[in-house]
């Protein structure tokens, strides 16, 4: 398992998931849907955390506290209406919380 060419691609795909927000292409709820599933991907590579199929109580129950915060700042916005989910408010914190996770797990 080649840890740091995953982590590399992770990375890079915050990055442009964040772009294409900035950029209008994409709107802020689909970014945080992005942003949660490149983390639960990620840490799902790279651990025997079966991130990608665990729920926000799964998470809660069995994941640590970073991962565990990091997917509960993505999560209402992920499912919520865009003007109750606060999507585009709580952007640039998601992105630093994705890029923390996948820069500093292993």
């Amino acid at each position: 398992l080649d840890v740091p060419t995953l982590r590399q691609e992770h990375l890079d795909r915050i990055a442009r998931i964040e772009a294409t927000v900035r950029g209008g292409e994409v709107r802020a709820r689909d970014g945080h849907q992005q942003l949660s599933e490149t983390v639960r991907s990620y840490v799902g590579a790279v651990s025997t955390i079966p991130a990608p199929t665990m729920t926000l109580a799964d998470f809660r129950r069995q994941a640590p506290p970073p991962l565990t915060e990091a997917i509960e700042l993505m999560y209402p916005p992920e499912f919520a209406p865009d003007d109750v989910g606060q999507a585009r408010e709580r952007f640039d914190d998601a992105v630093t919380k994705a890029r923390q996770l996948v820069a500093s797990w292993s």
